[in-house]
């Protein structure tokens, strides 16, 4: 396993988050990337739905997201709509140098 060593104040707090969600996260992983399935679109949906979400708020909720995650490569957003329910809709390919990850080029379209 790597290990994570940041270098800004900012690559710090990252680093923590990383280190504490990344065994509960683990479990899950291999599901998640079968299925395409983004579960922190998912949690920010239920929370936006209130208190009591409905059928109804979860979906309004959920078909209005417009996010940037810290896990996300800089440039790409979490985004929905009642007429594209697809979050992502850019890509980037990375590399590993055995330091940190490289980007190859520049932001593409995910949509195929």
């Amino acid at each position: 396993m790597c290990e994570l060593t940041a270098k800004t104040r900012a690559g710090e707090r990252l680093v923590l988050l990383a280190e504490t969600l990344a065994d509960e996260l683990a479990t899950r992983a291999s599901e998640h990337d079968r299925e395409a399935s983004f579960p922190f679109a998912s949690v920010d949906a239920l929370k936006r739905a209130g208190k009591s979400p409905t059928r109804a708020s979860l979906l309004q909720a959920a078909t209005h997201l417009s996010e940037v995650n810290p896990f996300m490569r800089p440039g790409i957003t979490i985004t929905t709509s009642p007429t594209d329910y697809y979050p992502i809709s850019k890509a980037q390919l990375v590399r590993y140098d055995k330091v940190h990850w490289v980007a190859l080029g520049p932001l593409v379209s995910a949509r195929g």
